[in-house]
């Protein structure tokens, strides 16, 4: 009986473990593949669930810019996304119905991004962190899962403040800030080989995760996804209503009490 429940508790962590290895181990990554569309091009369902949010960009007088067909990992199908950004073309903002990565579908996928002057991105992302890819110094990534979207704006003009103060943000146009992006996901990839965590499948344009790093991404993805499930509310479509203004507040004060604390 014994070690039959021994062998039901190892087979219940094995088998998730080894299927997503396996997904991982096998995905071949492209480097910030992006092709603008024009609107005639885009689906019904998908207009209208990008179109749905679009109200609450206008609101936060936010510019859009158009949409585009994303490719993340060869062999899967291209994702649409909605660009937007600031009138000072310093903040740029990106939506997908659901996240890039296979197994990990999101009802909203949201991120406020800013270049700065020595090519790092800085990036506030509404969602959670699901640890598949290595850290990377191009990338200055904070994660807020569920966040509405002003308050994710807020974060975010908070964290870009100081680098804005020193004029070390960019201003660049649509296509300059996918040439960034371009830029930033070639150079991760090459960090991610000489650092033995991923190896070129085709140089500056697709890559794979080395072994090592493909057993530790499927831990952090189960873990993630354990959290995630835990919590009634991250199984529910994204809604703004999901959170109280009280609990928002505490979020923004607590994270600006941090990085005063940091700087």
């Amino acid at each position: 009986m014994l070690l039959g429940g021994i062998a039901f508790f190892c087979l219940r962590l094995a088998l998730p473990f080894c299927v997503v290895y396996r997904s991982l181990s096998r995905m071949t990554f492209l480097c910030s593949k992006v092709e603008s569309q024009l609107v005639e091009a885009v689906p019904d369902d998908v207009l209208d669930r990008l179109q749905s949010i679009s109200e609450s960009f206008r609101s936060l007088q936010l510019q859009f810019v158009g949409y585009y067909l994303v490719e993340s990992i060869e062999g899967d199908p291209p994702q649409w996304a909605m660009y937007w950004q600031d009138s000072s073309a310093t903040i740029h903002a990106t939506i997908l119905p659901e996240s890039s990565v296979r197994g990990g579908q999101r009802p909203l996928y949201l991120s406020f991004a800013s270049v700065l002057a020595d090519g790092r991105q800085v990036l506030s992302i509404n969602g959670r962190n699901d640890g598949i890819f290595p850290n990377a110094p191009q990338h200055v990534k904070a994660y807020y899962d569920g966040m509405p979207i002003d308050e994710l704006l807020e974060i975010h003009q908070y964290r870009i403040e100081e680098f804005l103060a020193m004029r070390s943000v960019q201003a660049l146009n649509p296509a300059e800030y996918l040439a960034s992006c371009k830029q930033i996901s070639i150079q991760s990839a090459d960090l991610y080989q000489h650092r033995g965590e991923a190896v070129w499948v085709r140089p500056n344009e697709a890559y794979r995760l080395s072994r090592k790093r493909a057993i530790k991404s499927s831990y952090n993805f189960l873990r993630s996804s354990k959290k995630s499930n835990d919590s009634v509310a991250s199984s529910r479509p994204f809604q703004e209503s999901d959170i109280k203004a009280s609990d928002v507040a505490l979020q923004v004060s607590a994270f600006k009490q941090t990085q005063q604390q940091s700087t």
